[in-house]
């Protein structure tokens, strides 16, 4: 008799349309605890999301052999589009087919079976996620009054300005751009001008190679900040652009520390601006006393350059976050200008600030970007170039004048060159275009004691080498000498203390190949160059002061 009622609900629910959980909850009422144990067991385990999937064929014969390739996808739709793209320094254009689907399969597992059945070698094969902090997103622009004319005018128009990957045009004239996170702005600011209206993004996830294709192709994205007196704003200009722009200044570059809380060897970056603002002023006629005593002693210039890079790291985190960074450190590139150049940079900036008696008190800029990853070996060095004439003032200009160098540096042909060492008439090695360089000889560490820029690294370094017992000698590596060498170093701020594995001395003007390497060092964990690296790696954090920086950097 207590069965009967339960029956009647049974045959109630199965009209309604029971779920099967519902099913468990009567099973269970008429099976006991053991089924009770079951159902929490099935209701804690979460149903697994579903996954909207684009990619793009190139026919519709591939669409059709890449659908019947995918058992697992639901809800399939093909759409023939126009892509727009940029290859060979041109705007380029073609048909595709365009293939969504739905699938609660893992996207690794999506990304195997896409990319095994399709017939691009680098497909795009994207998925919608629910991050707001994603760097790379989708957004769909409205048809246009023009229609699939006019779509396509602005879709070949957002592939020429570089903001964008590839822009896609439906039939209907709606364009599907491909993007990262800092070009938005920008993109919409496009289509409003069309009268797209507004746009509407949604943030993505896809297969690395493509999406490393992405930030690659939209080189005019924002992906920086540069700030100039308290003016901070996105900027799509590199560090080298930011220096070129801004000639005849003192400048330093620093990295920061601990996830961003601090920066390495701030007091000594301080000091030694200040330092190379009075050499380059007193080389330049001496300059006002009231701008020697704001830009050229330490005491008048840490404020400004404190609320330099204060006002572009909390620009760049409000912009980027961490995103972009990877690890969270970040590369500040920090640089002081007096007279003409100062103007300018001020004028740019919107700021206009002078002394009392109405003199230029100068301008001081930030650039920040992403600290880089260590290149990966083998990490090689060329001897090409002279000595500056004036090492121990960290000159812009100086950016300028090693580009031939560098261009020469590129050419090579045994793979990347890492760095360029200065030398002397005689031979000697002073340093390198960007890095202190040292030379690892019968146990010791020898490296130029002057005539060179002595970076804040090297500081670190020697004082390590102190500490562990390492000899040191403050005499500059003879070339000629190579063959004796157990090992070589090169040290800068953003790569810390990185062991040289092939050395280099190429003809004059001719770029590096085979017949040029003049040594091959073993860096390999025993090695002296391995443990002086790490030893130097691990004291970057007790060498570094916090200065204020914004909390969502600190955290």
């Amino acid at each position: 008799g207590w069965a009967r009622p339960l029956l009647a609900r049974a045959c109630m629910l199965h009209r309604l349309g029971t779920r099967p959980v519902t099913r468990l909850l009567l099973l269970s009422s008429l099976r006991g605890s053991s089924v009770r144990g079951s159902l929490r067991t099935a209701m804690a385990m979460p149903s697994p999301p579903v996954l909207r999937v684009t990619t793009t064929e190139e026919s519709s014969s591939a669409a059709e052999r890449l659908c019947e390739a995918l058992g697992f996808a639901t809800q399939v739709t093909r759409e023939e589009i126009h892509s727009f793209y940029w290859w060979e320094g041109a705007v380029q254009s073609e048909p595709e087919v365009r293939v969504s689907f739905e699938t609660s399969e893992p996207f690794e597992s999506v990304l195997r079976a896409v990319e095994a059945a399709h017939s691009y070698d680098v497909p795009m094969i994207l998925a919608d996620t629910s991050d707001k902090g994603a760097a790379h997103w989708k957004g769909v622009i409205r048809p246009l009054d023009g229609g699939a004319k006019a779509g396509a005018a602005l879709a070949e128009r957002l592939a020429a300005s570089r903001l964008v990957a590839c822009a896609q045009v439906a039939p209907d004239g709606s364009i599907a751009v491909k993007t990262v996170a800092s070009a938005r702005l920008a993109v919409a600011r496009a289509a409003e001008e069309e009268g797209g209206g507004a746009v509407a993004w949604s943030p993505v996830t896809g297969n690395a190679a493509y999406l490393r294709w992405l930030e690659e192709e939209c080189v005019a994205a924002p992906r920086f900040v540069v700030a100039a007196d308290g003016h901070a704003a996105p900027s799509a200009q590199t560090a080298k652009d930011f220096l070129l722009s801004r000639p005849g200044g003192a400048y330093t570059t620093a990295r920061t520390s601990g996830g961003g809380r601090s920066v390495f060897e701030w007091e000594t970056h301080v000091e030694r601006t200040a330092a190379s603002v009075g050499s380059m002023l007193a080389a330049g006629g001496g300059g006002a006393a009231e701008l020697q005593a704001a830009l050229g002693t330490a005491a008048g210039l840490r404020p400004r350059l404190d609320a330099a890079v204060a006002a572009a790291v909390r620009e760049y985190m409000r912009e980027f976050g961490r995103r972009v960074g990877g690890a969270g450190e970040l590369k500040l590139t920090l640089v002081v200008n007096w007279g003409e150049a100062a103007e300018a940079a001020k004028e740019g900036a919107g700021c206009a600030e002078a002394a009392p008696d109405g003199s230029l008190l100068g301008s001081v800029g930030c650039h920040v970007a992403p600290l880089p990853p260590l290149p990966d070996p083998p990490i090689r060095a060329e001897v090409r170039g002279a000595p500056r004439a004036n090492a121990a003032a960290k000159d812009s200009s100086w950016v300028a004048d090693r580009a031939p160098l560098e261009a020469l540096m590129r050419s090579a042909e045994v793979g990347p060159i890492n760095e360029l060492l200065l030398a002397t008439e005689s031979g000697e090695l002073l340093e390198g275009s960007q890095t202190n360089f040292y030379a690892i000889v019968d146990g010791a560490v020898h490296t130029a004691g002057e005539g060179i820029l002595e970076g804040t690294v090297r500081r670190l370094l020697l004082e390590v080498c102190g500490r562990e017992g390492t000899p040191v000698v403050l005499s500059p590596p003879r070339l000629a000498d190579a063959g004796r060498w157990e090992g070589a170093l090169i040290s800068s701020t953003s790569r810390l203390l990185l062991p040289v594995d092939e050395l280099y001395v190429p003809p004059d003007g001719e770029p590096s190949g085979e017949a040029d390497r003049v040594a091959v060092f073993a860096n390999g964990p025993g090695s002296l160059a391995a443990r002086l690296q790490a030893l130097v790696a691990a004291e970057v954090e007790a060498h570094s002061t916090e200065i204020g920086l914004p909390a969502a950097l600190a955290t």
